[in-house]
């Protein structure tokens, strides 16, 4: 396939795929009012949080970057090991935020955090999608194939194959499967969607954080699956009306993810 036949295919796939988040967020007029306020953020909360997220990033390499590579048993160890760190710093420090911050952010209400419904219940809603975020990836690959793009894994994908040691693949797994979601669900959909559905509505913000969740992936070959999957976990939130859904959509994915990279399904 050559000449305009790539960017032809490309403009239909995209077409396609912001009418079905279009149709899929006409169904919200419909649902019942979710239980939670959006987050409202000033400029004030924005400066705080920012620096909240910078810390949490920052922090864990200043202080691994002193420990020897051996402790970790290399370097993808001691990166998982430091992804660990910060995504429980960057869920630690959201909670204390949301404690001072002037706006109360949409976690800070009387619910138990980690109800075991919710999560599950988006879990399961992903298994159920997969099949269409397995075929987008395919159309995706097939796109960047035709147009003469490299198609190489994520970087944090060949870092957690090359994890050696039972118990770093036990703190990759955990960091993949568990902090991930709860730390990443937090920052797009409980703050990003959240503050930009107050200024621009549903969809746009939807789009949005759905496009910052997969450009902060860095990865060409997922660009596209990602945004669509972050569109999806938004509409998890919409629907559910608690963050706890789509965290638990997002651990399901990157579990599947992690046993089909374990079976050498691709």
């Amino acid at each position: 396939m050559t000449g305009l036949a790539a960017p032809f295919l490309a403009a239909v796939v995209a077409a396609l795929w912001i009418a079905a988040c279009l149709a899929c967020f006409a169904r919200l007029k419909s649902m019942r009012p979710p239980r939670r306020t959006d987050f409202k953020m000033g400029l004030a909360d924005a400066a705080l949080f920012l620096c909240v997220i910078l810390f949490s990033v920052s922090l864990p390499g200043i202080v691994l970057r002193r420990v020897p590579r051996e402790v970790f048993g290399g370097d993808a160890g001691a990166g998982f090991a430091g992804a660990a760190l910060s995504y429980l710093l960057m869920a630690g420090g959201y909670f204390a935020y949301s404690a001072c911050a002037s706006s109360k952010p949409v976690l800070a209400r009387p619910a138990p955090f980690m109800g075991a419904g919710l999560v599950l219940r988006g879990g399961a809603c992903m298994a159920a999608s997969v099949p269409l975020f397995a075929a987008l990836a395919w159309v995706w690959l097939f796109i960047l194939f035709c147009a003469g793009a490299d198609i190489v894994r994520q970087d944090v994908v060949e870092a957690f194959l090359a994890v050696e040691g039972a118990f770093m693949k036990a703190v990759a797994f955990v960091s993949v499967a568990a902090l991930a979601p709860v730390a990443e669900e937090i920052v797009f959909r409980g703050v990003v969607y959240g503050a930009l559905k107050s200024r621009c509505g549903g969809v746009c913000a939807a789009a949005l954080s759905g496009v910052l969740f997969a450009s902060l992936h860095f990865s060409a070959y997922a660009f596209l699956p990602l945004a669509a999957l972050g569109v999806f976990f938004a509409l998890l939130y919409e629907k559910f009306g608690d963050i706890r859904a789509p965290i638990g959509a997002h651990a399901a994915f990157n579990i599947m993810n992690i046993a089909c990279l374990w079976l050498n399904v691709f």
